[in-house]
Formats: structure tokens, C-alpha cells, sequence
């Protein structure tokens, strides 16, 4: 399934706790109960807070392990069962309808969930050979896209098993493909560190207006920033924002717009030091003018990692080179990732700035719109705008040990 690994090699950090004026769960009643495939399950509350008087679908995929293989599973009810999804080269809907705007039901205990949200009309897909169904697109136009007019977003959610028993919950409302709606995404269980406190994490946004702020914010940038914005065709009011990467890919957005900045970095660290640290070691940072490369040295060991001056495309794309590749390679390259997009390279020498000092993040130009607006709104300031976000806890990720209950909320259109 596309982009359900793309978090790989990005060091997390603490996520927040945080609390909305939102309609509640009763209770965690329920705890211990199993679904029709024996799968354990924990109350699940979905709330439409939308105002459309749009229909609302829920469609919901994930994979498990319990059964002794991969296969993959549609929640065919809002208790909690599942269907295993078969080939079906005729684009179906697999969603239920929201008939009422409180739907108490069930999550069953499934890894790499997308739970996809649409109003007006279900999502339809096909599933290939394999029982995998394929990932609902946010810039593909038609034909070839039948969900290109439809107004959707999704959530991620994996909840897996310790070999000691403890399950744990994390989950989070992406806006690395696009933003379409404003979600917010609760769990509620314990602290993964000290299992008999109890902790809750809710990602996303908690305000009614946050959906139309954000398209406000996008638009009044203007070029080319505006032009990440695809609208209806038929009421001209905004489907969804592209990340840039998607806008690039369609031809939208500008292949070279960071290339300015990148090019500034690289000549301002041939005189001047960068400093990433990784488990206590110290890395220093400077420009191979001769090979436009980013080198890091250990302090006391003197290894070095080296990183390829990126474009826009591998930025946005969170596919920096660097050699070797390890986990320090991946953390660093991360750490550089998401420095150059939150532009704080030249004006800050740590990789990454903290969140300490996040007020440093998309202030200095070129400014990254799209992830500043979607911060601006977001719970705590927290948004998931491009796969690098994670660095330093920005996206607020962060899991919950043997879970009680999760609820999703679709905010104000």
C-alpha cells in the first residue's frame, strides 16, 4: 500500500497532549470484546460535525498478522467486523454511510488502516489480484480517476503487539498527499512508558472554521502556491489542497521552486559549520564545494556521512541521498529534509532547530505555504505536511500502549 512506510528512518519525538470541546465516548465499555474474525476490538466513536447536509462515508482497510497472513480487510460494519478483500477490477464501493452524526462502533486490531473519510458520494476502487485495493489519489484527473471530484481525506492508524503483551495504538491525520478535510484523531490508553498512567493524544484540528482558513491562507500567498488548490468543477468551491509534490507531478507547481534556497545553503556552509547530533555524538556539517555535498563529521571517531545537494522534487518527496545508509543516515537525512523545507538553514547552524524554537519554522524565505498554514491551524500547531514533519515531533505522532478507545471527528466544511 503506497506511503504506509513512509515514515521509515525519521527519528520521533514526544507528541503533546491535548483536549477539544467535542462530543465524548460514553464509556471504554466494550473492552475485550472480539470481532466475527476473533480480532480484539476497542470502542469507536465517529462524529460528523461537518454542518453539510451531505451524506457521509466511512471506508476503512487494513492488514493483520493474527490469521497467519497479510491478507487485507474491509470494515464491513460499525461493530468492528471485517471482510477479506478480493480481486475486483470493477471500481465498487466498499464504504458504510454515516446515517446519524454519532456513530458509536468498534476498531478492530489491524495494522497499516487508512480510514478514509468522503462526503456526497462513497469512494469507489478496484483490488487487485493480490486482495489489495489501490490507493484512492488525490491529483490523478479523470478518466482515469473516479474519485478525482469527490470530496475526501483519510486518516492512518496501526495498532500492533509487543511480544510482551502491551498493544499499542498510533495514528495520525496526514497531509502528505493532500488536504481535504479537517479531522481530528483521539486515542486514549496509557503511557507506553509507565503503563498505569493513563494518556491521551488527539492529532489534527478542533476548530470548524480551520478547513476554509487554510484554503484562505493558500489562496492569498498566490503564485504558485494558489495553484495547489483543485476545485469542484461544477461549484467551483475547493476539493482539496496538493501537497507540492503531487502539484509538481501534475504540472502545477514549479519542478526548481526551493532550488534558489538550496543553492544558498550549500554556498553559505562552505565557509560556515552546520551541527547534527545523534545519541550523544556530535556531527559537523560543511559544503564539498567540489561535489555540491553536504559532509558530516563524528566527533571522536571522525566517520562521515555525506549528502547530496537535494532538489525540490526529492524534498517534497522525502528521498534525500545520503551514503551510508543507516539509521544515522536516515535520521540525518530527515533532519536536513525537513530543515530545508521549514527553511531554518543559514539562520539556525542545528539540524534540526528543536521545538524549542519552532517560532523559527517557516519564517525566513522561501516560506513553505502549504505546511505553514496547515501548522497554523493544526492542534498544537502540529500538522503532517511532508514526510520529513516527524523530525522533532512536529506532527505531534505518537502512540498510546494497550488502547481504550478512538474516535474521529470531520469538522466544519
Amino acid at each position: 500500500m503506497e506511503n504506509l512506510t513512509r515514515r521509515q528512518g525519521i527519528a520521533l519525538a514526544a507528541g503533546v497532549v491535548t483536549s477539544m470541546n467535542l462530543p465524548r465516548p460514553a464509556n471504554a465499555a466494550g473492552i475485550g470484546k472480539k470481532n466475527n474474525l476473533g480480532l480484539a476490538l476497542i470502542p469507536f466513536t465517529i462524529v460528523n460535525n461537518s454542518g453539510s447536509g451531505q451524506p457521509v462515508y466511512i471506508y476503512m482497510f487494513g492488514l493483520t498478522k493474527a490469521l497467519g497472513n497479510n491478507s487485507t480487510y474491509f470494515l464491513s460494519n460499525f461493530n468492528g467486523d471485517l471482510t477479506l478483500l478480493t480481486e475486483n477490477k470493477e471500481a465498487k464501493s466498499y464504504s458504510l454511510v454515516m446515517d446519524k452524526p454519532i456513530i458509536h462502533g468498534f476498531f478492530p486490531q489491524l495494522v497499516g488502516v487508512r480510514i478514509y473519510v468522503s462526503v456526497g458520494k462513497p469512494l469507489r476502487v478496484t483490488v487487485n489480484a493480490d486482495g489489495i485495493p489501490d490507493s484512492v489519489s488525490a491529483n490523478n484527473p479523470p478518466p482515469n480517476n473516479v474519485n478525482y471530484d469527490t470530496l475526501f481525506d483519510f486518516a492512518e492508524v496501526s495498532w500492533t503487539s509487543d511480544p510482551d503483551g502491551v498493544t499499542k495504538l498510533g495514528g495520525n491525520t496526514t497531509q502528505i498527499d493532500s488536504f481535504g478535510l479537517a479531522l481530528a484523531l483521539e486515542r486514549n490508553g496509557f503511557d507506553a512508558a509507565r503503563l498505569d498512567t493513563p494518556l491521551t493524544i488527539i492529532n489534527g484540528f478542533d476548530g470548524n472554521t480551520d478547513r476554509a482558513n487554510i484554503f484562505k491562507d493558500i489562496k492569498a500567498a498566490g503564485a504558485p502556491w494558489d495553484s495547489l488548490i483543485i476545485a469542484h468543477p461544477d461549484s467551483g468551491k475547493p476539493l482539496r489542497a496538493l501537497q507540492p509534490l503531487k502539484a509538481i507531478e501534475n504540472g502545477l507547481f514549479p519542478e526548481d521552486q526551493m532550488a534558489d534556497y538550496i543553492n544558498r545553503v550549500l554556498d553559505h556552509y562552505k565557509s560556515n559549520s552546520m551541527v547534527f547530533r545523534h545519541e550523544l555524538i556530535k556531527y559537523t556539517g560543511r559544503t564539498d564545494s567540489d561535489k555540491r555535498n553536504f559532509v558530516f563529521t563524528a566527533e571522536g571517531s571522525g566517520a562521515t556521512y555525506t549528502i547530496a545537494a537535494p532538489t525540490t522534487r526529492e524534498l517534497y518527496a522525502n528521498t534525500i541521498k545520503v551514503e551510508p545508509i543507516d539509521g544515522i543516515g536516515h535520521a540525518l537525512a530527515a533532519a536536513m529534509g525537513a530543515s530545508f523545507l521549514r527553511t531554518t538553514l543559514i539562520f539556525n547552524a542545528d539540524v534540526p532547530v528543536g521545538q524549542e524554537n519552532r517560532n523559527e519554522y517557516y519564517f525566513q524565505q522561501p516560506v513553505c505555504v502549504y505546511a505553514k498554514a496547515l501548522h497554523k491551524y493544526g492542534i498544537n500547531r502540529h500538522a503532517f505536511a511532508f514526510g520529513y514533519d516527524e523530525v522533532a515531533g512536529d506532527s505531534g505522532n505518537i502512540v498510546v500502549a494497550n488502547p481504550t478507545l478512538m474516535r474521529l471527528v470531520l469538522l466544519g466544511l
